[in-house]
């Protein structure tokens, strides 16, 4: 199965092709939350729309399987 390597934040993720564009799916029609803090202990909680740009955040990489097989055999990195 072709993998691709999907970037999502800060971190990157080794993944089906089809699982990451059920997740880019997934998020596209996501709506934000935040709950916010206020002076006096109060929270209020927000709901709404996304414009899009947390999202354009994610991006989709081609893996060969060559390489993808030689990255899993190494595993972890460790701090050298």
């Amino acid at each position: 199965m072709t993998k691709v390597i999907m970037s999502l934040g800060y971190n990157d993720y080794a993944v089906d092709l089809a699982d990451a564009v059920t997740v880019m799916e997934i998020m596209a029609k996501a709506e934000r939350y935040k709950a916010k803090w206020r002076k006096g202990g109060d929270t209020t909680h927000h709901v709404w729309a996304d414009d899009g740009e947390s999202v354009g955040g994610m991006t989709l990489k081609h893996i060969g399987e060559n390489l993808y097989r030689t990255a899993k055999l190494a595993g972890e990195p460790t701090d050298d």
